[in-house]
C-alpha cells in the first residue's frame, strides 16, 4: 500500500515536472541542442576561443542596451566612450590580480555576476523579466530556415534570421505588450 502511493506521487511529480515552465536555463539548453545540437553531457569548460565568441555576443547586446537607453546620436556615442573607457579601467583592475591563468571558477563567478547584474537592472526598472525572456527565447527558436536548419553568417558566425523572422517571430510588438501589462498591474497594486 505505502509502495503504491509513493509510486502514484513519484508519477504526480514527474508529470507536474512536464508541466511546469522552462527556466531560462532550460530554454537556453533547447535552444542550443535545436540550433546546434552541441551540449555538453557533463560539465566543460570553454576554449579560451569559445569564450571569447560567447562575449563578444555579449559585448553587442550591452551596446545595443545603451543605444536603446539614450536620446540622441551624441549621447549614444558619450555613453560608447565612457564604456570603451571603462574596458580599459577593468581590463587594468583585472591584471592586478596576478599573471593571466585560465580559472574555470573565475569565469564561473563572472557569469553569475553579469547574471545578477542583469537581473538587478530588471529589479531597478520594477519589471519580472521572465515573460520578457520567454517572448525572446521564442522569437529565437524561430531562427530556423525552410530546411530546417540553422544558418550562419560567415564572418561572425551568428545565427541568421530566416526571411519569414520578422513577419512571425519578430519581439519587440509582443516585449512592448508584455511591459504594458506590467506597468498596468503595477498601476493597481
Amino acid at each position: 500500500m505505502v509502495f503504491s502511493r509513493l509510486l502514484s506521487v513519484l508519477a504526480w511529480s514527474r508529470k507536474g515536472a512536464r508541466m511546469r515552465e522552462q527556466s531560462a536555463f532550460e530554454s537556453a539548453q533547447a535552444f542550443h541542442l535545436k540550433m546546434d545540437g552541441s551540449l555538453p553531457g557533463h560539465p566543460t569548460e570553454l576554449s579560451p576561443d569559445q569564450s571569447l565568441f560567447r562575449m563578444v555576443f555579449k559585448l553587442e547586446e550591452m551596446v545595443e542596451y545603451l543605444h536603446a537607453s539614450f536620446d540622441s546620436e551624441e549621447d549614444f556615442q558619450a555613453g560608447l566612450e565612457e564604456l570603451r573607457a571603462s574596458l580599459h579601467l577593468a581590463e587594468q583592475k583585472v591584471m592586478k590580480k596576478g599573471p593571466v591563468k585560465r580559472d574555470w571558477v573565475g569565469q564561473i563567478d563572472a557569469l553569475v555576476d553579469l547574471l545578477y547584474f542583469t537581473y538587478g537592472t530588471f529589479a531597478l526598472m520594477g519589471l519580472d523579466p521572465a515573460p520578457f525572456f520567454q517572448i525572446v527565447h521564442e522569437a529565437n527558436m524561430g531562427k530556423f530556415f525552410p530546411d530546417g536548419k540553422a544558418h550562419y553568417d560567415p564572418k561572425t558566425h551568428k545565427i541568421l534570421k530566416p526571411a519569414n523572422w520578422e513577419k512571425d517571430f519578430a519581439p519587440e510588438g509582443r516585449l512592448k505588450m508584455a511591459l504594458e501589462a506590467q506597468c498596468q498591474t503595477s498601476k493597481k497594486d
